[in-house]
């Protein structure tokens, strides 16, 4: 993907707002949850307050979801 594109998840991120940018929120905690079986609601209550938004909270999370893949 050039420096271009983007992801589909980066267009997912940069159209929630609002409500639907909680439901994102929660919708990936609770993936996280199930998959990872490590996150809770107070560590991702951390995650969500060290980064400066919602929005960035979620592309750190896709990011690193896309070095895991490759």
């Amino acid at each position: 993907m050039s420096a271009r594109e983007r992801s589909w998840y980066e267009m997912v991120i940069d159209s929630a707002f609002g409500d639907d940018l909680d439901a994102l929120m929660k919708l990936v905690r609770d993936e996280m949850a199930a998959f990872f079986d490590v996150v809770n609601n107070k560590e991702f209550k951390q995650i969500e307050q060290k980064y400066s938004g919602p929005r960035a909270v979620l592309m750190k999370l896709a990011g690193k979801i896309d070095e895991m893949d490759t």
